[in-house]
């Protein structure tokens, strides 16, 4: 279980992780979104999001 705790800050540098960790977090992340987005629910509610940004870029252009 993960808790927060005041006053900590956690840093981590990307330099440090090696390859073949970066590998496998690019891996896993393209599974879980694939999977999350074979939900026809979850790609209408994408598709939503997507069409309201698009017009609201529409009339900030």
């Amino acid at each position: 279980m993960w808790t927060i705790t005041e006053g900590q800050d956690v840093r981590i540098d990307p330099k440090l992780i090696p390859e073949h960790v970066w590998k496998y977090l690019a891996r896993d992340t393209l599974e879980a979104a694939k999977r999350f987005y074979a939900d026809p629910k979850n790609r209408e509610k994408y598709e939503k999001w997507k069409a309201e940004q698009d017009a609201a870029k529409k009339v900030i252009d």
